[in-house]
């Protein structure tokens, strides 16, 4: 069963990265790297503090039960949600088909959707530790 869970994880990080590549190919190979690295640590950060701040008050083995878990199934979630649309934004404004203004109020959309998805993931990550703290007592 952990190689199946090991194995979704690792086919939907590769989808994630590959869905960014995908947007940035026709970028210098330079700003490829640097777009994917930054785009998927910024999200890897995010998810990391919004696992923290949901556990906060809670019993530190519940916490750690699953924080590698959902750290590495929701950031590619995050990055497949989020960064493609950024992505093919950023490539247009190199190519100066798109304005900075409407580039810059593209990225605001869009970081205030990421808001709107790590609040919502904030009570779900709240939810799990619950049912983990629940499993932990029937034991």
């Amino acid at each position: 069963m952990n190689i199946l869970i090991l194995g979704a994880i690792f086919l939907i990080n590769a989808f994630a990265i590959i869905l960014v590549y995908q947007f940035v190919k026709k970028l210098p190979s330079k700003e490829k790297l640097i777009f994917i690295a930054v785009s998927l640590a910024i999200h890897y950060i995010l998810i990391t503090i919004v696992y923290w701040l949901s556990g906060l008050g809670k019993d530190q083995a519940i916490v750690d039960a699953a924080s590698q878990f959902i750290t590495y199934m929701f950031v590619p979630v995050n990055v497949i949600l989020t960064i493609p649309f950024i992505a093919n934004s950023y490539y247009k404004f190199k190519k100066e088909k798109l304005p900075k203004k409407k580039f810059i109020n593209r990225c605001i959309l869009m970081i205030v959707f990421a808001i709107i998805i790590l609040i919502a993931e904030y009570f779900y990550f709240q939810s799990i530790q619950v049912g983990i703290a629940d499993l932990m007592k029937t034991k």
